[in-house]
């Protein structure tokens, strides 16, 4: 079969309308275990203003090889329309208007692909910001892959040339997760910083269901602001959860001149 591409932008239908086909409800299925779900950890839509006049926007693409099916939310309510049959070459994707945009700093989105042949599915998530040519490429993480208990980003450079920003996300939305930041010299392993990190719930745009469309999510802005004044060198970042739930989290460096971004992910 061949494969097909997409690139998801923005578009608005009425409720229950579709791009394609409708796949009736009964070929899809209801348990959420029948699906693989899939943090998208910034799908910026609109261009969103930063620090330094920068403007940002991301940009997900997804390579399906087989009739998958692919929803934002529950596949009953709503749906993001890379469902079969047909599928169309270079189709945009819908964004139903049950799924409302993230909230405040939430920039993140939970997609679910059918399990049965979910390996049949490839995403590519970039990072562009408007005045600059760079993209910068954004994991895409399937549940496999996510973390548990806490993690360690062993060298991660401070200097007042970039800004640092850590970025924590619970993927199945629970309304009791903190993340304890703890940041230590790399070399003397001496305590230069920490914070605890509350995830904010994102509040259900349909009711009752576990289809989730958001991940809860917390963030540090600017982890230079936990050390001391004009510290330089490098860190040790340790994030460990209050629970033993799946997490997932990253950290991101921006050059102040340039605005190019670097991402530090767990290894």
């Amino acid at each position: 079969m061949n494969a097909i591409l997409f690139v998801l932008t923005l578009a608005i239908l009425a409720p229950g309308a579709l791009l394609g086909s409708e796949l009736p409800e009964a070929e899809l299925p209801r348990d959420v275990g029948e699906w693989v779900r899939v943090l998208v950890p910034l799908r910026i839509q609109v261009p969103v203003t930063g620090l330094y006049g920068t403007e940002w926007t991301s940009e997900l693409t997804a390579w399906n090889e087989e009739s998958v099916a692919i929803v934002q939310g529950s596949p009953f309510v709503c749906r993001l329309d890379l469902c079969p049959p047909p599928l169309r070459q270079k189709a945009d994707a819908v964004w139903s208007p049950y799924s409302a945009p993230a909230r405040g700093n939430n920039r993140a989105v939970i997609l679910f692909v059918e399990r049965r042949a979910a390996a049949s599915v490839w995403f590519a998530l970039t990072l562009h910001e408007r005045f600059t040519a760079e993209l910068t490429a954004i994991p895409v993480v399937r549940e496999d892959d996510f973390l548990r208990g806490g993690v360690v980003f062993p060298d991660v450079p401070v200097s007042a040339a970039r800004r640092i920003h850590v970025r924590v996300y619970d993927p199945f939305n629970e309304p009791d997760s903190v993340a304890e930041v703890v940041i230590e010299d790399a070399l003397t392993r001496e305590i230069l910083g920490s914070s605890s990190v509350t995830l904010e719930q994102a509040a259900p745009d349909q009711p009752s269901s576990d289809f989730d469309s958001h991940p809860a999510y917390g963030q540090i802005s600017d982890l230079s602001a936990l050390l001391r004044d004009g510290y330089t060198g490098s860190v040790l970042v340790r994030i460990t959860m209050n629970h033993e739930r799946p997490f997932w989290t990253f950290i991101s460096l921006t050059d102040n001149a340039t605005q190019d971004v670097t991402i530090i992910t767990p290894q």
